[in-house]
């Protein structure tokens, strides 16, 4: 197998088996006493053993079908069987062959943030009741109307002018940092109308100096 994708191989199984819920499959693998179990596997990837994705596959889907079989009249278990198969599955089914398909992937991906945070971001839930200057510092205090509308139609450019992944991580740091329990997801939306003024001053200082 080639180096770099027996690495890719590699990353998949150690977040594949520090997930809670595969820890069933390594105490199903000890009870039943199967001929491969997952310390198995991880001693054949750290050993080199494996030809392909496809042979580490076939190991990690053996041990699901044998728990799934055992498992067939638990409800509860077959559950917790069904979600790990599908994260399995979605990630060794996604192993990219080469470094540029990786990077490739990578670069989607940030392009997909960008897409969410701009979305999330969107002016269109914003209706600006009174059409004000831009001041040069905002209050900390937060307005009772909401940040002009000047303001936050600056800040709506600078996001769409964003393309700087550094820039996108920062600026959910910061929106975490004023939201508790953000997260950035595809349903995602911000009134922005409700921002505090110190959020709206840091995203603005942040995105100022991201165009410098």
């Amino acid at each position: 197998m080639d180096p770099f994708i027996y690495d890719e191989v590699i990353e998949i199984f150690n977040k594949f088996a520090k997930r809670p819920t595969s820890r069933l499959l390594y105490r199903f693998g000890h009870e039943a006493n199967l001929t491969i179990k997952m310390e198995d596997i991880q001693d054949r990837l750290v050993n080199k053993k494996y030809a392909s994705p496809f042979d580490f596959a076939i190991d990690v889907r053996e041990i699901l079908y044998r728990a799934q079989e055992k498992y067939v009249n638990d409800v509860r278990t077959t559950l917790v069987l069904e979600d790990i198969s599908l994260y399995f599955e979605k990630k060794a089914g996604s192993i990219p062959r080469t470094r540029a398909e990786k990077l490739q992937k990578l670069i989607k991906k940030d392009i997909n943030k960008f897409s969410l945070i701009k979305r999330a971001m969107s002016l269109s839930a914003y209706s600006p009741q009174v059409s004000t200057p831009i001041p040069a510092k905002i209050p900390v205090s937060k307005s009772v109307h909401g940040p002009p509308a000047p303001l936050v139609q600056e800040i709506q450019r600078l996001i769409n002018e964003v393309t700087d992944v550094s820039v996108l991580a920062e600026m959910c740091r910061i929106l975490k940092t004023h939201i508790p329990g953000f997260e950035l997801q595809e349903t995602t939306t911000i009134d922005v109308k409700n921002l505090s003024a110190q959020c709206i001053e840091d995203l603005r200082n942040l995105l100022t100096k991201s165009k410098k």
